[in-house]
């Protein structure tokens, strides 16, 4: 039973509402959560966070604009977990 749908909605989602505030440094965050079983994102943390605020926040406002999600096995007990990768490079 594959999520790969569920990863690609996530993502195209995240991209939609995704606007971190302008930076002169490129940055890597790891957000990790879990999507349970209606869908919706619990436990919703950056990992090393940045030391800019606004920069984590923009991060998790991205991800929380892609909830709900629709799950492919709604009768699944255990929370989906899920870490996800937000880049800004600067050129």
């Amino acid at each position: 039973f594959s999520y790969r749908s569920v990863v690609e909605e996530l993502q195209r989602r995240r991209r939609q509402a995704w606007h971190p505030p302008a930076q002169r440094e490129s940055y890597h965050l790891k957000a990790l959560f879990a999507i349970g079983k209606n869908g919706d994102f619990v436990d919703i943390r950056i990992d090393n966070p940045h030391a800019l605020e606004s920069v984590n926040k923009a991060a998790i406002e991205a991800i929380e604009y892609a909830a709900p999600l629709r799950i492919p096995n709604p009768n699944r007990k255990k929370p989906i977990n899920i870490e996800f990768m937000f880049d800004y490079n600067v050129h």
